[in-house]
């Protein structure tokens, strides 16, 4: 997985931006004019999740990786900052964490397009006819064994995300914005 890019140090953001509750806000004074005192950037919808964006001097940023920089300083090399709740909107720095790849994975919410199952981890075996459970850890697809009913499945693969250490709220449905 491919480091987030560099971005620049709190002073540079301190120069543009302050923070209230979960959103950047452009400085009085803060050139060009137009965007002096006004709340900086847009949602983007990056997959199934929305994040907030800034831009500055034709540069691209998120801003939970801005405000995270201003609040608790630099983020180390191949570290994430992850959204506590799931919903890439909320940037209180309350809701966010610093978080290693894995951990990030581990705390993904089931996307919009849901399963068959409904269930993450959770698919139906045609062949066997049966509902099978299974859970990605350390680049493997473990298979939990297979099911009658998708209930069971379930059961057997929220104990898998227990064990292995998964977030409580992975494979959760996706938290509104």
């Amino acid at each position: 997985m491919a480091s987030p890019k560099q971005y620049p140090s709190k002073e540079y953001f301190d120069s543009i931006f302050e923070v209230k509750k979960d959103a950047l806000y452009y400085k009085i004074g803060y050139n060009p004019i137009k965007f002096s005192g006004k709340k900086a950037g847009r949602v983007q919808k990056a997959k199934y999740k929305e994040y907030h964006q800034v831009k500055v001097r034709g540069q691209t940023y998120y801003a939970h990786r801005v405000i995270w920089i201003m609040k608790k300083g630099p983020i180390p090399d191949g570290l994430f900052i992850d959204h506590i709740n799931g919903c890439g909107t909320d940037n209180s720095i309350e809701n966010l964490r610093l978080v290693t790849p894995i951990e990030n994975n581990r705390n993904k919410r089931r996307s919009s397009r849901g399963s068959a199952s409904g269930y993450t981890g959770v698919t139906f075996d045609k062949q066997a006819g049966k509902w099978k459970a299974h859970i990605y850890v350390d680049n493997l697809n473990k298979n939990l064994g297979l099911f009658d009913c998708k209930h069971e499945a379930y059961r057997k693969r929220r104990k898998a995300d227990v064990e292995y250490g998964f977030d409580a709220s992975h494979g959760a449905s996706i938290i509104p914005s």
